[in-house]
């Protein structure tokens, strides 16, 4: 899978996962990877792991919700809402750079 193919499945699933990102289960925050069919979510995850775990995006990505699931106010001393934003920025660069309609 290129980048772009994962980019295709990856940002919606990001979209939805922060539209949704107020819903704390108790320490629960429900990721990205939670909004992926399962049946390509193996893929995703796989490269996650392997060929992009250093892959700032997806680390500040996984910081993020990690960061809102302990209910904190604010992520490496930026207001959390600050930080959400700052996310939804690079993923429409992103969609920008990978010619991706995803909205």
């Amino acid at each position: 899978m290129n980048k772009t193919e994962f980019y295709k499945i990856y940002l919606p699933a990001l979209r939805k996962a922060l539209e949704e990102d107020h819903i704390n289960l108790g320490f629960c925050v429900r990721s990205p990877e939670y909004f992926i069919v399962e049946n390509v979510l193996p893929g995703i995850v796989r490269l996650i792991d392997t060929e992009w775990s250093d892959d700032a995006f997806i680390i500040e990505v996984d910081e993020y919700f990690d960061a809102v699931s302990h209910y904190a106010e604010d992520y490496k001393g930026i207001p959390i809402y600050m930080a959400k934003e700052n996310i939804i920025r690079q993923m429409q660069q992103i969609a920008v750079d990978l010619k991706i309609a995803w909205q």
